[in-house]
């Protein structure tokens, strides 16, 4: 699987919107259905989801998360900054999701009093893939007190903090998951050790971006996945052993290097 930058995979996402054609509300709403899905397999009907939405798209499938959650029949809880203007696609999901009697919303400043259920997942949809600065002031503060409780907790594409095409510093503020759910394509984030402990098991999912572009994209990173192994695997016969497929010669280290 090709791993892509951000601005690639943004230039995925036009290339699907103008030739698909699909509007990026539509586009969102594939986003929070395929992450809905994923919860509902994962988690019990028992569980209450407690929803960190920021004011980009990534708290756009926030949003519609939420929304989608609640007509599952789940309990949720979403949490924001009221005083942050949205974007326009999150905007529209707010709006959606805020009309429905059901949910509670909370302003973050009001998370350290809130009383959570014993049942409950916290899921970050704070900052997304388009994160391009450390995070500092109250949304540093909000991810340390998220990171301290003791709950499941899900990050939306990316764990808030990272950025996807870089290591970030080793004193950022990162949101700590134990699963990520992605769109589409592994980040390189999530490769390297100083910061892929912050995305617990990753979870690739679909939401069907164009597979010209995809197919046509350059890249010079990927990452093995089970479709490759699947493409080159042989099975072989129960009673054959190592002399019936030929020879493999290895060029190693010196004598005292053993470890190469």
């Amino acid at each position: 699987m090709k791993i892509f930058t951000s601005p690639q995979i943004r230039k995925c996402d036009a290339f699907t919107i103008e030739n698909e054609p699909v509007t990026s509300l539509a586009l969102m709403e594939r986003a929070a259905t395929a992450c809905a899905g994923w919860l509902s397999r994962k988690f019990s009907g028992e569980t209450v989801y407690n929803i960190f939405c920021g004011h980009g798209n990534n708290g756009g499938d926030g949003f519609a998360l939420a929304r989608l959650l609640y007509h599952k029949g789940c309990d949720v809880n979403v949490f924001m900054d009221s005083a942050q203007n949205l974007s326009a696609d999150a905007e529209i999901n707010f709006k959606r999701t805020r009309d429905i009697s059901g949910i509670e919303f909370s302003d973050f400043s009001k998370v350290n009093k809130f009383q959570f259920e014993n049942e409950s997942v916290i899921i970050d949809a704070l900052f997304g893939t388009g994160l391009n600065k450390a995070i500092e002031g109250k949304s540093a503060e909000l991810i340390k007190v998220l990171n301290e409780l003791k709950f499941p907790k899900i990050s939306i594409d990316i764990p808030s903090g990272l950025f996807a095409d870089e290591v970030s510093d080793k004193n950022s503020v990162v949101f700590k998951a134990d699963e990520t759910l992605s769109f589409q394509f592994w980040k390189k984030a999530f490769l390297h050790s100083e910061t892929g402990k912050f995305c617990g098991k990753i979870n690739i999912l679909d939401i069907s971006l164009n597979s010209e572009f995809i197919e046509n994209e350059i890249s010079d990173s990927f990452v093995i996945d089970e479709g490759l192994v699947r493409g080159i695997y042989r099975p072989r016969q129960e009673f054959s052993h190592k002399g019936n497929f030929g020879k493999t010669v290895i060029a190693a280290g010196s004598s005292g290097k053993m470890g190469a």
